[in-house]
């Protein structure tokens, strides 16, 4: 058997020289391999642990280098098996000098992905996504980088405590009496109470859509009421003092301007619930018992549902309507102060087979189609809880929390809302109306990550309830969410940035379907592992509306695929209408904040924005404070070292305003925008130098402020609905009750 020598003494190499050969040898195949195959380099825990070891070894791989250098050969001296070993040191000294140092110098300036859990199984490798067009990270919900935003929020108590004195049910109000004591109430034989109805009225050309009107007549009741009317007003006095006033809302058939005609086979009715700004990940994290119940009875879950624009307009209108933004301008939307009376809904095809249509938003007054846009002239579905919404939190509401009134009177906003759509589904399914409803939910989860976990009982017992009942036997449901979180300290990282641009989606098919369309099924669960989007999601309620049409059939370069048919697994973002800066397919790996390109991209940015600001004279010059955080980002079919290639970063940086050149205004009004973010995002991708190409920049503004109710109710007058003032409109009110008297209310 052969022993390695020292060649010129022929004396043994020790261990550890023999050691560190083979490792330097063993470390390059690893890391060249690494490079030749991107595909799973910056996720792959065994290459990062190659490439940390590789950092910690360059130096001692280069002192050994350096020792081989003098040793010299002779033919007397050298056995063929020495003569290989001999090749292999000289060639790892020239690679190491030529080429491998390079790589070593290159990945001194990356981090390892040590810090990031990632689910891994045979089927997945890694990722939720892995097509050849596509792979989306398989991120633990629970990660480190993560984990230290999670924690359990604090229940408001609305009313200060006051419990609600009536309650409703299905289609009456009726009086709690446990709740008399709170209220002082001794008599009952004088309390007095009477409702009140109030309804939408259509508005004018280019008017906001928020004018509300009551009747004049105020209908006395004693402990309990039949209500055939959508929306009450209740109020009562006691010992001839007003002492409560409370709101309630209704669905009542008599809402229905022409009732469906019969069909059979019945249609397949449709229910969207929707919970605005919660990703994938949080919901697994916040509603988890719901997660787990709704997966019990067979929802698929689309994990690879990429968001399409920045907040919620941009990624429900390619739902609602399948259009986007620039699309709706060019069709039906074309000034802002426009209503969407003219935009093709979804509901509107449904409504035109037949079936009852309902939409409704709690926290409405920032709803999407209210907030800085004018909304409908008129109400554009069956019931609009809309309408609703936007008065009783400005009447009652309660517990401001940034944006929002958590609570109206006595009850939470979200509750109240939950309560309404099981309204609507028990009377449709009671009176076997196959219907539409498009349900979203804004309050409870809008403006903190955290906020949802207190829904998860009731979104539970929703849906548990709805199937014990069988109404999901003949409906199609589908959970969803428009993105996920958009500030807050998880957004400032690499897992955060990553889950606000992938929202939840669930479908939930009755049985009888999955048997009738059973390749459609086969399809669906097949795209729940590739990448999906709002345009898919609208495609996917045209099959619902006229399912045996359903075909295989593709149309070349559409924008939107129905998820019953198979989408192909070489699908980009570019495909499916994504653009890069809201793809998730990208791959990326830690980059040192210290390095040259990533101060130099840095720098660039801060004087971007800087350029932006110009003109506005309230604005301070911005300095940069701190680089938070670099990443390499790494396309398909590109190596991690861009040889030769425009390279990609993504930083997050802090800035600080230039205290010597600005003096902030006094008395300065801070105003605070639902859908506008704590960080600001930019691309710099135009006449720049490669350090400055595709950079996204975050820079970390002040915290959000605190909306309180009274700078909602100003923010309502602002927008012209109930004034001081008192203000009326002349209108005549819909037929509801001819012996109402009008009263109206602006």
């Amino acid at each position: 058997m052969s022993t390695d020598v020292d060649i010129r003494n022929n004396l043994p190499i020790s261990a550890e020289q023999q050691s560190i050969v083979e490792k330097q040898n063993n470390l390059t195949i690893e890391i060249i391999n690494t490079v030749d195959n991107n595909n799973n380099t910056n996720l792959d825990k065994e290459h990062s642990a190659a490439e940390t070891e590789l950092s910690e070894h360059c130096e001692h791989i280069s002192k050994i280098a350096s020792k081989n250098k003098r040793y010299q050969i002779t033919r007397n001296n050298v056995r063929p098996d020495v003569l290989l070993l001999l090749f292999v040191l000289l060639f790892g000294t020239v690679f190491y000098t030529c080429t491998y140092q390079a790589i070593c110098i290159y990945f001194q300036s990356v981090k390892p992905l040590a810090n990031l859990t990632i689910i891994k199984d045979k089927t997945t490798d890694g990722f939720v996504v892995n097509t050849p067009g596509c792979k989306i990270p398989d991120f633990h919900p629970f990660d480190n980088q993560v984990k230290k935003f999670i924690k359990k929020p604090t229940a408001p108590v609305c009313n200060n405590g006051t419990p609600a004195l009536f309650e409703s049910d299905l289609t009456s109000v009726y009086l709690l009496n446990s709740s008399l004591a709170a209220y002082n109430i001794t008599d009952k034989q004088q309390l007095s109470c009477c409702y009140n109805v109030f309804w939408r009225v259509d508005v004018p050309e280019h008017n906001t859509d928020n004018n509300i009107v009551y009747s004049e007549d105020c209908y006395n009741f004693t402990e309990k009421v039949f209500i055939d009317y959508d929306f009450i007003r209740v109020t009562c006095q006691y010992k001839n003092k007003s002492i409560y006033k409370d709101m309630f809302s209704f669905v009542p058939i008599s809402s229905i301007k022409r009732l469906p005609d019969t069909q059979y086979p019945a249609p397949l009715s449709v229910l969207m619930i929707g919970i605005d700004a919660v990703s994938r990940l949080n919901l697994h994290r916040q509603l988890g018992k719901t997660v787990n119940y709704i997966k019990s009875i067979g929802a698929y879950e689309m994990l690879g549902f990429n968001k399409v624009g920045d907040n919620t307009f941009p990624n429900l209108m390619p739902v609602l309507t399948g259009q986007n933004e620039s699309e709706l301008i060019k069709s039906c939307w074309p000034e802002e102060h426009d209503h969407f009376d003219n935009c093709s809904f979804i509901w509107k095809d449904f409504k035109q087979q037949g079936f009852v249509t309902a939409y409704g938003e709690d926290a409405s007054w920032m709803g999407l189609f209210n907030y800085q846009r004018r909304g409908f002239h008129k109400q554009p579905t069956d019931y609009g809880y809309n309408y609703f919404s936007r008065h009783v939190e400005h009447e009652i509401g309660n517990v401001g929390f940034m944006n929002v009134d958590l609570c109206e009177g006595a009850r939470l906003v979200y509750k109240d809302f939950q309560k309404y759509i099981i309204k609507f589904v028990t009377t449709m399914s009671e009176n076997q109306l196959p219907y539409f409803g498009f349900f979203w939910g804004v309050s409870l989860s809008h403006d903190e990550l955290n906020m949802p976990s207190l829904g998860d009982d009731d979104y539970f017992n929703l849906f548990k309830n709805f199937k014990d009942q069988g109404f999901l036997e003949n409906t199609a449901v589908i959970f969803l969410s428009d993105h996920g979180i958009r500030w807050g300290g998880i957004r400032e990282t690499y897992q955060g940035r990553m889950e606000e641009r992938l929202p939840f989606v669930f479908v939930l098919l009755p049985d009888w379907f999955k048997i009738q369309y059973p390749q459609a099924i086969q399809n669906l669960a097949k795209n729940t592992r590739r990448l999906t989007t709002p345009y898919d999601l609208h495609e996917t309620l045209r099959d619902l509306l006229n399912p045996y049409n359903m075909t295989e059939n593709i149309t070349p370069n559409a924008k939107g695929i129905s998820m019953f048919k198979e989408i192909n697994g070489a699908r980009t973002c570019k495909d499916a209408g994504i653009v890069s800066h809201w793809c998730t397919c990208q791959q990326s790996v830690d980059v040192n904040t210290k390095n040259a390109i990533v101060i130099k991209s840095a720098s660039i940015a801060v004087n971007h924005i800087n350029k932006q600001l110009e003109g506005y004279a309230q604005c301070a010059n911005l300095v940069l404070a701190e680089i938070t955080n670099a990443r390499l980002m790494t396309h398909k079919e590109e190596g991690l070292t861009g040889i030769n290639k425009i390279q990609d970063y993504l930083i997050t940086i802090k800035t600080t305003p230039e205290k010597e050149e600005y003096s902030p205004p006094r008395q300065r009004k801070v105003s605070s925008a639902p859908d506008t973010p704590s960080q600001i995002t930019e691309d710099i991708t135009e006449n720049s130098t490669e350090a400055e190409k595709a950079i996204e920049v975050t820079t970390k503004q002040p915290e959000k402020p605190q909306v309180s109710n009274e700078q909602t109710k100003r923010y309502f007058t602002r927008l012209g609905s109930t004034s001081s003032s008192g203000a009326t409109l002349k209108t005549k009110k819909p037929a509801i009750n001819p012996a109402l008297k009008k009263k109206t209310e602006k």
